[in-house]
């Protein structure tokens, strides 16, 4: 405080521990809005002198020895105490002089005589009398029935001699450079982070990262903070609060007044009256981090948001034994929509993964409602893939490039395992009103295939999935030609030998995210349709049609790109 006025109260909190241990903490209004309770002081700073480094050799017990020891650099203690306490309003005098005083002394410190202040070492010292009494021994008044009379002329002979201090261990609030200094990171720059869905996994994100330094929030989330909840979730209070209330007000306790926190409560995907406000906070966001666990949130947020910021996605697999984190590259070439497509893909074809989607996890009814109802998940897993995950985040965020991980804990060996999955450059064609997307890995693993069988033509059956609402086509990879292909120089015929059972395993690998979307078949030279590719053309739509889905044909020739085929051949 270094206004000459009271603006507000200090509180100073004291806190016994059992063990004999006695702590003070200085405080102004408690976190749910409420004043603490506590002893009630004022709060003076005074700045002294610019002083060379030195140390206190001996420490004052009395207001007198602490004037003395401070008019060796050039300030006048209790002259500063006379003038301030004087000027202090005498409308609230009556509470005033019942106050106690806490003197917090800043002694900008330089390592030569006229040097530059290096730093501002603080002292701190709280009165066992009340200010009543300090202005009698100063000589600025007198107390009689409870009324301070002024004199007018203050006793300048009195320094305080009978007003008994206590010296006090300053120690400053935490702060996001404390956080960082205490985690042992680098310092970066600050970013603005929209977290939506603030469930269990995602409470506990947050709070890691809070205490690595990420202070500036808003929380998208409508959900309410309930009893069961508790055996998840990173707040251990606020039951009846908001999730997105609860973790401001846990924020607060953290970072104090220093804490930059928004909730909103409100669906994203149905805000209502807080349409025009998520806009905003992620139009001018840094970092868009969902956690909210619902596709139709992750394609909103990568496609339909105009916003410059990186996205990431954070989610555990149903049984929560997989952890998967999709991170853009820092220019949003390669979107979040695409890298869930990827993550689709090493799934459904890796064998180690076969049990990604596997639902094993048994449900609880916590209420009367038959919606009440959640999943039994053990609380270690969400706590250690949250640091996981945490942890990746923060490091992560100061790289460019696109990244997918995906951990893997084992209960038994006490154990988790990391995967990092390949992410090349995304190319998005548009035809007939819908894009197409795919990437440069299943471009070259078709050009490869077709390069094999040359002089021959060859092809297969495209896998991926869609977005109806979006109009895209996002294919992700191929089934080799079935083993009764027929392959001629001018001609391929798609066989079916195999190929149900495996679109089937690939659909079940991949939670049934990934289906039949159309074929590709290669050209020895250009990639111009033939009149056989308009009647396979006409045989996808036929098979197609009836789901709804759009008719998709790839061919590829000798050009660096195939061509691309959706709805006609037009």
């Amino acid at each position: 405080m270094k206004d000459d006025s009271v603006k507000e109260p200090l509180i100073i909190r004291k806190v016994e521990d059992p063990s004999g241990r006695l702590t003070l903490f200085c405080t102004r209004m408690g976190p749910k809005g409420k004043l603490e309770s506590g002893i009630p002081f004022a709060g003076l700073y005074i700045e002294t002198q610019p002083q060379t480094h030195g140390t206190i050799h001996r420490r004052p017990a009395y207001l007198s020895q602490l004037h003395n020891l401070l008019s060796n650099a050039g300030t006048d203690l209790t002259g500063i105490i006379r003038d301030r306490l004087g000027a202090w309003p005498f409308d609230n005098h009556l509470n005033l002089l019942h106050t106690r005083l806490l003197l917090i002394i800043g002694l900008p410190k330089t390592r030569n005589e006229n040097g530059v202040i290096e730093e501002v070492e603080y002292w701190a010292f709280c009165s066992a009398f009340d200010i009543g009494k300090i202005g009698e021994d100063i000589g600025i008044w007198q107390v009689h029935q409870g009324t301070a009379g002024k004199l007018l002329k203050p006793d300048l002979t009195k320094t305080g001699e009978n007003i008994a201090i206590i010296h006090l261990n300053p120690t400053p609030a935490f702060s996001r450079e404390q956080a960082i200094r205490c985690n042992g990171l680098a310092a970066d720059d600050e970013k603005d982070v929209v977290a939506v869905g603030i469930g269990a996994l995602g409470s506990q994100v947050i709070m890691n990262l809070f205490r690595m330094g990420f202070r500036k929030w808003h929380f998208v989330d409508n959900d309410l903070m309930l009893p069961h909840n508790l055996a998840r979730h990173a707040l251990t209070d606020y039951v009846g609060y908001s999730k997105a209330f609860g973790m401001k007000l846990e924020a607060q306790n953290i970072f104090g007044e220093e804490c930059d926190v928004e909730p909103i409560v409100a669906n994203i995907l149905e805000p209502g009256e807080m349409s025009n406000k998520i806009e905003s906070v992620l139009k001018n966001a840094n970092v868009i981090l969902d956690m909210a666990v619902c596709v139709p949130v992750s394609r909103m947020l990568a496609r339909d948001v105009i916003s410059d910021a990186r996205r990431c996605s954070l989610f555990l697999s149903p049984t929560a034994k997989d952890c998967v984190l999709l991170i853009e590259d820092l220019d949003r070439h390669i979107k979040l929509d695409y890298l869930e497509m990827v993550y689709y893909r090493n799934i459904a074809t890796d064998p180690a993964f076969a049990d990604h989607f596997a639902d094993e996890v048994g449900r609880i009814r916590y209420g009367g409602s038959c919606r009440d109802i959640t999943v039994t998940i053990r609380q270690d897993l969400v706590a250690l893939h949250a640091a996981v995950g945490a942890g990746t985040i923060r490091d992560v965020l100061s790289s460019k490039s696109p990244r997918l991980w995906l951990w893997r804990a084992d209960r038994e060996i006490r154990s988790v395992t990391h995967y990092e999955f390949e992410v090349t450059d995304v190319i998005e064609l548009s035809d007939n009103g819908w894009t197409v997307c795919y990437d440069r890995w299943l471009s070259e693993k078709i050009r490869r295939l077709r390069s094999v069988k040359l002089p021959n033509e060859t092809g297969g059956v495209l896998i991926g999935s869609y977005d109806m609402q979006r109009k895209i086509i996002y294919v992700v990879d191929t089934i080799l030609a079935p083993p009764d292909s027929v392959e001629y120089p001018y001609a391929f015929i798609r066989g079916n030998a195999g190929l149900r059972q495996e679109l089937q395993g690939i659909s079940k690998r991949s939670g049934g995210n990934l289906k039949y979307v159309g074929e590709w078949h290669s050209h020895p030279g250009a990639c111009s349709p033939s009149s056989d590719d308009s009647k396979v053309f006409a045989w996808i739509e036929e098979g197609l049609a009836p789901h709804g889905y759009p008719p998709l044909m790839i061919i590829m020739g000798d050009q660096a790109e195939a061509a691309i085929f959706v709805n006609n051949m037009a």
